[in-house]
C-alpha cells in the first residue's frame, strides 16, 4: 500500500501525499519537537519537511525507504534550525568570539561532534564521500546522483550504506535515537 502511494506521490496524486502526510506528520513532529524542544517551532519545520517532499516528489524515487527520508529530513531541518536560530541570538546580541571566554556544554560538545564529523568524513574515500555529499548537502536522490556520476543505482546505494554505517559508528556516542 505504501509503496502504491509512494507512486501516486510522485505522479502528483494530491491524495495519496494526504495519506503519506496523515501517515507520517505525527512521527515527523515528534522528531522536530524531540530536538528543538518547542511545539510551535516543530510544527512549522514539519510543515516546511512536507512541503519540500511536495515539491521534490518528481525527484523521488519508487523504491525510497519514506520513513527512513522523513526522519532524516526532520533531523537535518531541526539541525539547520538550530544553528540559524544560535546565529541569529549571536548577532542580536553583538557576539564577538574575540571576547567570549567560555562556552556552554552545549557548545562544547556540539563543537566535538562537528570535529568528530569532519573527522569521520576526511577518512570516507572517493566516489563514497562525493555521493554522500550530493544525497546529504544537495538532496539528490539516488537515481540523480547515478546520472550525475554516471554509474549504477547500486553503486550509490552500496556506499551510502557504507559511509551511514561508518557515521554511526564513529557517531554512536551522539546519537540518541
Amino acid at each position: 500500500m505504501l509503496s502504491n502511494s509512494i507512486d501516486r506521490l510522485i505522479g502528483g496524486d494530491v491524495t495519496a501525499f494526504k495519506e503519506i502526510y496523515d501517515r507520517y506528520w505525527s512521527q515527523v513532529l515528534a522528531v522536530c519537537e524531540r530536538l528543538i524542544g518547542l511545539h510551535e517551532e516543530a510544527a512549522e519545520l514539519t510543515q516546511d519537511i512536507f512541503y519540500s517532499l511536495w515539491v521534490r516528489r518528481a525527484s523521488l524515487s519508487p523504491a525510497i525507504n519514506l520513513s527512513a527520508y522523513l526522519h532524516q529530513a526532520a533531523k537535518n531541518q531541526s539541525f539547520r534550525y538550530l544553528r540559524d536560530k544560535q546565529r541569529l541570538e549571536r548577532r542580536q546580541a553583538g557576539y564577538n568570539p574575540a571576547t567570549e571566554s567560555t562556552a556552554s556544554a552545549e557548545d562544547i560538545q556540539f563543537k566535538e561532534l562537528q570535529r568528530t564529523y569532519a573527522k569521520s568524513m576526511s577518512a570516507i574515500r572517493e566516489p563514497a564521500k562525493t555521493i554522500f555529499r550530493l544525497s546529504r548537502e544537495e538532496h539528490l536522490t539516488h537515481r540523480e546522483i547515478a546520472d550525475q556520476l554516471n554509474v549504477s543505482i547500486k553503486t550509490v546505494e552500496y556506499h551510502m550504506g557504507k559511509t551511514l554505517q561508518l557515521l554511526r559508528h564513529s557517531l554512536r556516542d551522539y546519537l540518541k535515537s
